[in-house]
């Protein structure tokens, strides 16, 4: 039960869409995690 919430919630809906497509919505998702990410200082 607990993996079929994982695959639901993270795996995006691939259903009538292009390969284009969804490899523009997997760069925007992985763009939003890696600009959202704290910034830490360099001395740490």
């Amino acid at each position: 039960m607990v993996l079929f919430a994982l695959v639901a919630r993270f795996v995006p809906e691939t259903k009538g869409r292009s390969l284009e497509e969804i490899e523009l919505d997997l760069r925007a998702r992985a763009h939003l995690r890696t600009s959202a990410a704290p910034a830490t200082p360099a001395g740490i």
